[in-house]
């Protein structure tokens, strides 16, 4: 028995000595292949934009459109007025905002976002529930996709409990997937 505690504690030692390298290695492979293929190839080629309305009704700015991606400024939580209640509870100190998203064809639409934060879809005052999430592909800057089932028209999608006040964000839609 102690024979195998030995071997135990060597292997962690030298699992925890690794740790640092291994971590390392990742970054440096990361930079080699932060570009994107296929859905969400324009990632990386983020415009600016805004998601400060402070109502549902001032969206006229603050627009995403399928299949660009969008570095967003995100307002102060207590400045926001949501057009549905989010999600998640929010905690003092965040950030959030609300962006028009018109769809023209039925289908599943993936929102990404680059940061930790809650994603809405919004119609008619009610949040739609989501269909599947997920983390973004390994290296991409891509840290969460909600998958949305769409129809045609006007919806808002809310980011609310952002602990920074910009966030990428990026829809695709069904002949992207």
């Amino acid at each position: 028995m102690r024979a195998l505690t030995g071997i135990f504690t060597a292997g962690l030692m030298f699992a925890a000595g690794s740790a640092p390298a291994f971590a390392e290695d990742q970054a440096a492979s990361c930079a080699a292949t932060s570009v994107q293929e296929g859905a969400f190839a324009a990632w990386p080629d983020q415009r600016e934009g805004t998601a400060e309305a402070v109502t549902s009704e001032s969206l006229s700015d603050a627009r995403l459109e399928v299949g660009e991606a969008v570095r967003l400024d995100l307002l102060p939580t207590a400045q926001v007025t949501y057009a549905a209640e989010p999600g998640k509870a929010e905690p003092d100190r965040t950030f959030g905002g609300m962006a028009a998203l018109e769809i023209g064809r039925a289908g599943t639409y993936r929102v990404a976002l680059g940061g930790p934060a809650w994603i809405d879809v919004v119609q008619d005052g009610t949040a739609l529930a989501s269909t599947a999430h997920g983390h973004g592909p390994q290296c991409s800057g891509i840290r969460k996709i909600v998958d949305f089932d769409l129809q045609p028209g006007r919806y808002i999608v809310q980011i609310a409990a952002s602990a920074t006040d910009t966030v990428s964000i990026m829809v695709v839609g069904p002949a992207g997937l």
